[in-house]
């Protein structure tokens, strides 16, 4: 469901950087052990420790289930990073109906100094399989590109689904889907519905920002104290 309202990554280009990162820090726990080692072992056979960690990292990469298990793998902020990279489009003009209506509901509530962007994670990234989160927002300075705040959203059709580690949960139940796709070949489309839904995630995901750059300012003025 995610993907027919929200897109999905570029999967070929989100395994290539996500794989990638995983070479690169297994490498660096590897190096970082043959650095701190005072062991007798030979460089070939330290050398040899790394095309086995490279093997592993390679076997958790190709297993869903070992990568769910495994959530010190790509880090949260990591995993947005690897999200971002892997968009196929422009962040500023989401691709799908539904994403793209409340991209312009959520833009429209903010001054024309600030840029919205929206990136969806959803195609087995480790920000969804790990993190829980199928997409987010973020507000940014137009003029220096800076990011300011932003939000992280879960998608669902389970209506008892009360609980995420995202910051907002988007209900689509199994009743409203049909309801809310715009496609000229589905007759069941209800553009009161639709909008009815735009309107209360948008607000929500509004609010959301504003919470979260409240928070921000809180936390920066505790450092400074």
């Amino acid at each position: 469901m995610e993907a027919e309202f929200i897109g999905s990554v570029n999967k070929k280009k989100y395994d290539e950087l996500a794989f990638d990162y995983i070479q690169q820090k297994t490498k660096q726990l590897v190096d970082d052990d043959i650095t701190d080692d005072t062991s007798a072992e030979s460089k070939e056979e330290k050398y040899e420790k790394i095309l086995k960690m490279r093997e592993a990292a390679a076997s958790r990469f190709d297993s869903l289930v070992k990568i769910q298990k495994d959530e010190n793998l790509i880090n949260y902020e990591d995993s947005m990073n690897l999200v971002e990279k892997s968009q196929y489009g422009s962040p500023e003009k989401p691709a799908k109906f539904f994403s793209a209506s409340l991209y312009n509901y959520i833009k429209n509530r903010f001054e024309d100094k600030y840029s919205l962007k929206f990136y969806t994670a959803t195609g087995l990234t480790h920000l969804d399989i790990l993190h829980g989160i199928d997409c987010f927002f973020k507000l940014c300075d137009k003029e220096t590109d800076e990011e300011i705040i932003g939000t992280t959203i879960d998608l669902t059709g389970n209506r008892d689904k009360t609980r995420a580690k995202a910051n907002i949960i988007i209900l689509i139940s199994q009743e409203e889907r049909d309801q809310m796709d715009p496609s000229k070949v589905n007759k069941d489309f209800n553009k009161e519905t639709f909008q009815a839904k735009i309107d209360e995630y948008g607000e929500k995901i509004v609010q959301s920002i504003l919470t979260n750059y409240q928070n921000k300012l809180l936390e920066q003025e505790k450092i400074k104290n």
